[in-house]
């Protein structure tokens, strides 16, 4: 289904309603759509407040709330129309310089003397480390798992991103992988995460990727995706994820783009959040992040970073396993997921008790996400 600039969120049950039967079937074997209204009656004090806000009194006095929930991975987003209207202020030039600009210097500003080096190297000229054009790896000196290293990059400013830098990071982290793996097999579980500025998890401002190789098992939530891919074929003898992308489409939602699926997620785990899958068939144990892959997800962050004005951002690649394992992983993808952080002025979190224990609740439509994204993929 083309994009309709009209469309929202808010009418995704009409949207629905217009597709065939089987699409819609489909639709109902992944997602669960309901919708409720609701009211306040506030104070005569508060109509100033209200009306500067929201734009009248009327507004927020009764509410459209609609709940999505994935029922094969068990997520979901709340979206309140009202909630939409309350848009945060774009950051200015110099608060975007302030956020990200050097701070006196950081360990990442001389990686080789200030960061730890790992116990495997690409070559002999720089021991513990892998070099790259743009980047070099560190060893992370506070570990989450057995292997955890850095890619480090050249440029502090971890907004200043082109795609040949993009390029050079990610092949220096599947290099570091497969080095990894090298010297432990039992290591296969590959995970690659980016946090970019504080606010998004980052410790440092200097630009720097994460990458963790880990044994036994995959980590939770890619775990969880895999098991939820796997029950769903065995129930419907269909491809999960072959059917989310069709589903994202069929919505307006998702396309593709040189074998690469996009899509604007319909249960967004925060703001704005971007899913880019690629072939299961290119994928199955892949020799390095294919170049397709990796320009989809440079054109997605350059989405967010030149198109939509996101300044903090948190990326995660969901990686199958580099070696044999005894679990099926038929079908699953490199996926890589991108969300919106907010903005890094704010004193106040984008995340709550909501987003760790019950659901998402999110402001940004999945719509105007799609909308802004399928103009900068066509370029």
């Amino acid at each position: 289904m083309p994009l309709d600039s009209s469309s929202d969120i808010f009418g995704l049950a009409d949207i629905l309603f217009s597709l065939p039967n089987e699409r819609q079937a489909r639709f109902g074997r992944i997602f669960h759509l309901s919708s409720t209204v609701g009211q306040v009656i506030p104070p005569d004090a508060m109509e100033d407040w209200i009306t500067e806000r929201f734009g009248s009194v009327d507004a927020v006095g009764a509410q459209y709330v609609i709940k999505v929930t994935n029922q094969v991975t068990m997520e979901g987003a709340l979206f309140n129309e009202v909630r939409s209207m309350w848009s945060p202020t774009p950051l200015s030039p110099e608060q975007i310089a302030e956020a990200t600009e050097p701070k006196g210097g950081d360990p990442f500003c001389d990686p080789e003397t200030l960061t730890p080096a790992d116990t495997f190297s690409q070559d002999g000229d720089t021991p513990g480390r892998v070099r790259g054009q743009y980047c070099i790896t560190a060893s992370s000196l506070v570990k989450l798992d057995g292997y955890h290293g850095l890619v480090i990059f050249d440029e502090h400013d971890p907004l200043r991103l082109t795609q040949a830098r993009l390029d050079d990071y990610l092949d220096v982290a599947w290099t570091w992988a497969e080095l990894a793996h090298q010297e432990d097999p039992q290591a296969r579980y590959y995970l690659v995460i980016w946090n970019c500025l504080p606010c998004a998890g980052a410790t440092l401002v200097h630009g720097h990727l994460q990458m963790l190789l880990t044994r036994d098992v995959h980590y939770p939530k890619v775990e969880a995706w895999r098991r939820a891919a796997e029950t769903y074929r065995q129930t419907y003898g269909e491809d999960y994820f072959n059917d989310l992308f069709e589903v994202h489409t069929d919505l307006g939602l998702g396309f593709a783009s040189e074998g690469m699926r996009v899509m604007a997620s319909l249960t967004p785990v925060k703001e704005g959040e971007i899913i880019i899958m690629g072939d299961a068939e290119d994928y199955a144990h892949p020799g390095a992040f294919s170049r397709p892959f990796k320009r989809a997800l440079f054109k997605a962050l350059d989405t967010f970073i030149n198109h939509m004005d996101v300044t903090a951002f948190n990326v995660a690649i969901y990686c199958p396993p580099l070696g044999e394992t005894s679990e099926a992983w038929r079908g699953f993808p490199i996926i890589a997921r991108l969300v919106d952080r907010g903005n890094p002025c704010e004193p106040v979190s984008d995340v709550g008790a909501m987003e760790l224990y019950a659901a998402s609740v999110i402001r940004t439509d999945p719509f105007r996400v799609a909308e802004v994204l399928l103009d900068r993929f066509k370029e």
